[in-house]
């Protein structure tokens, strides 16, 4: 993984990488219906943790909004007289 050292760099990557995440959801319905029953069982598992890091995550990017949208403070000129 590459150094990135800007939020909006971060938060277009983030959006790729959600790219590829609903990618994963698409590979699975295309597989549902074709799979053994203990692998059926086994993804529907799976839903409720990855549901609860949605909202964990939907939960950042509010905070993550709310620090943005906060005016930035006003470097200090050192030596001003």
């Amino acid at each position: 993984m590459r150094d990135v050292t800007s939020c909006a760099d971060n938060l277009v990557l983030f959006g790729e990488m959600l790219d590829v995440a609903a990618e994963y959801i698409s590979q699975c319905e295309e597989t549902v219906g074709h799979e053994d029953p203990f692998m059926v069982e086994l993804a529907h598992s799976k839903l409720y943790s990855l549901r609860q890091r949605v909202v964990k995550m939907e939960h950042r990017l509010l905070d993550l909004e709310l620090q943005l949208r906060r005016p930035a403070s006003p470097k200090k000129v050192s030596g001003a007289a």
